[in-house]
């Protein structure tokens, strides 16, 4: 036995890594309490109005769910921003912008805005028009578009594109995967996901004087 020790002497070392180790444990079990808190299920309803039934789409930012008003029974198409993106400015600067966007560009080739909210967490809520039909990009799965339907297509697209350059407002996306067809139908085809789209300078000054965007808040 050196100078300075006891049998029963206490092994700092060991207990430290101990405490870390539950710390931890602990600091993962909020993370999880947490997020389970934000996530959105089936089953769930959200804004005292909306009934979710699918997860309809994923993304880096967001999440787009199916869900069903409770008291008209009408489809709608929800985008959220992910919970961990919560606290991302730049994320939530997108996603309002997403939705004055599709509030501006009233269009039948364009995904119609139905409204958007904050819940009481403070969560935001894009809602819109639920389009059923396949994707562009699932159809040429099954082959090319027969030479008639792609002038079709083009017409239609084109007519969506010039509302929303007429609003200052440049897609920027226009792929396969961002082009439904409303019950398989071409000369119905809809333009969605505006999330990563440009605005000129002329749309955001008007933005700023003329056309102020607001929100509800929900509350339960």
């Amino acid at each position: 036995m050196t100078e300075g020790t006891t049998p029963n002497a206490p092994k700092p070392k060991a207990e430290g890594v101990a405490e870390s180790t539950r710390r931890i444990k602990t600091g993962n079990a909020a993370s999880s309490h947490e997020a389970s808190k934000t996530t959105i299920f089936p089953g769930d309803t959200i804004l005292n109005t909306y009934r979710i039934e699918q997860v309809l789409a994923s993304g880096g930012m967001g999440q787009v769910y199916l869900a069903r008003h409770t008291h008209l029974g009408t489809a709608h198409a929800i985008k959220v921003i992910k919970p961990e993106l919560f606290s991302n400015q730049q994320v939530l600067d997108l996603f309002r912008r997403e939705a004055m966007v599709l509030r501006d560009v009233r269009n039948d080739a364009v995904v119609s805005y139905d409204g958007f909210f904050v819940d009481e967490r403070g969560r935001d809520y894009l809602v819109m028009e639920y389009v059923e039909g396949p994707s562009l990009a699932n159809v040429l799965k099954s082959g090319p578009l027969p030479l008639e339907q792609i002038f079709v297509l083009r017409d239609r697209l084109a007519i969506g594109l010039r509302a929303a350059h007429a609003k200052g407002v440049i897609h920027r996306d226009v792929s396969p995967d961002n082009v439904i067809f409303p019950e398989n139908r071409v000369e119905r085809a809809k333009l969605i996901d505006f999330g990563t789209c440009k605005l000129t300078a002329a749309s955001v000054d008007r933005r700023d004087t003329n056309q102020p965007f607001s929100f509800a808040t929900v509350t339960n």
